[in-house]
């Protein structure tokens, strides 16, 4: 394959470079290699060699990820257990994630991406939006991201505009470096995310003001006040209207 290199608006550098996986000649595919640079020359992260597989008799072999370029999408690979996916900033493609091959991936968001999913739950992946942008279609039931961790730095953005919040639910947001924006929406009702009637809450871990952005889309009511809480290491902010509460979420700094 070629070698990609894309650049996301806060400066995140994406760097794809071809590498060959395998037992050379015996069985040998061309795969790459996914670096991502900050503005100061640090590589943050590294993918290591992403492939989709070699066909070998009808089984698939090696495979490891797969990455996004452009407007092509991928599918996530049903023989990779704990597989990588990259989307490179610039790119309009999406992942679509299928039965038996839900759990345990990884994915970097550095693109405009939609991640359609087609089964029930996505439990113990780790979806890093690092300067792009990521929404969810199909199967959005409550619970999805269930034990799923979300970290949002270098100006990404979870879009939740069109989803339903209680995706949400069990799952961890983290807040990282370079600072990111969480839209969710409310769909005109009250808004909770606290653990409540056996219903798991999210955590939000690292929220800075100064850098990161909640952002509530059609709220119930407009917001005139607010309050912050104490519960143990957790702050609970409560947002009211003029008639009562308008969201409730936990914070732990």
């Amino acid at each position: 394959m070629a070698d990609y290199s894309g650049t996301t608006a806060s400066g995140l550098i994406y760097t794809a470079s071809a590498v060959t996986l395998g037992l050379s000649p015996l069985v040998s595919i061309t795969g790459c290699d996914v670096k991502m640079t900050d503005s100061s020359g640090n590589v943050i992260e590294d993918t290591g060699p992403l492939s989709s597989g070699l066909n070998v008799l009808g089984v698939t072999v090696l495979p490891t990820g797969g990455l996004v370029t452009g407007s092509d999408s991928v599918d996530t690979l049903l023989n990779a257990v704990g597989a990588t996916y990259v989307t490179m900033p610039g790119s309009t493609g999406g992942i679509t994630i299928v039965a038996n091959a839900a759990s345990g991936n990884t994915y970097y968001i550095g693109g405009d991406t939609n991640i359609n999913i087609l089964v029930n739950a996505i439990a113990g992946n780790t979806i890093n939006i690092y300067g792009g942008t990521a929404q969810f279609s199909g199967n959005l039931v409550a619970g999805l991201l269930t034990g799923s961790t979300i970290n949002i730095g270098y100006g990404g953005t979870y879009s939740g505009s069109t989803g339903l919040v209680s995706i949400l639910n069990g799952s961890t947001v983290n807040f990282q470096e370079g600072g990111g924006t969480l839209v969710l929406n409310a769909d005109h009702q009250v808004l909770s995310l606290l653990a409540s009637n056996g219903v798991q809450g999210v955590t939000f871990n690292d929220y800075n003001p100064a850098r990161d952005t909640i952002e509530l889309q059609n709220i119930v009511q407009a917001i005139t006040s607010y309050n912050i809480s104490s519960n143990g290491s957790q702050k609970v902010v409560t947002l009211y209207g003029g008639t009562g509460s308008v969201a409730q979420f936990g914070l732990l700094a």
